[in-house]
């Protein structure tokens, strides 16, 4: 292939490259996307199903990253502020633990 039939055909491939691109980028397909994923996003939040699509260990160790702090730092600062809340993380195991202890009641 020479240099002219080279460049042709470069040139051809970024035209048609641009052209699809230009469909891609369009206004009205990133918001149909943007659109789509919201709903699948709202609806997953809806339900405890947002767990297996959301990769939150990820999340927390990039968030961790990003403000400089080790992850069983934050971690210990969320659980002793929670406590101080009288919110506790542990609800629901500890109802658990005490249906397993009268279960043999019922």
């Amino acid at each position: 292939m020479q240099f002219g039939e080279l460049l042709e055909a470069a040139l051809k491939q970024a035209e048609e490259e641009t052209r699809r691109i230009g469909t891609s980028l369009s206004a009205e397909r990133i918001t149909e996307v943007f659109r789509e994923e919201h709903a699948r996003i709202s609806s997953l939040l809806e339900s405890d199903d947002w767990k297996h699509e959301i990769p939150a260990k990820q999340i927390f160790a990039s968030l961790c990253n990003e403000i400089d702090i080790r992850q069983g730092q934050l971690r210990n600062l969320y659980i002793k502020k929670a406590i101080e809340l009288g919110h506790s993380a542990f609800d629901d195991i500890k109802e658990i633990f005490s249906d397993f202890s009268t279960y043999n009641d019922r």
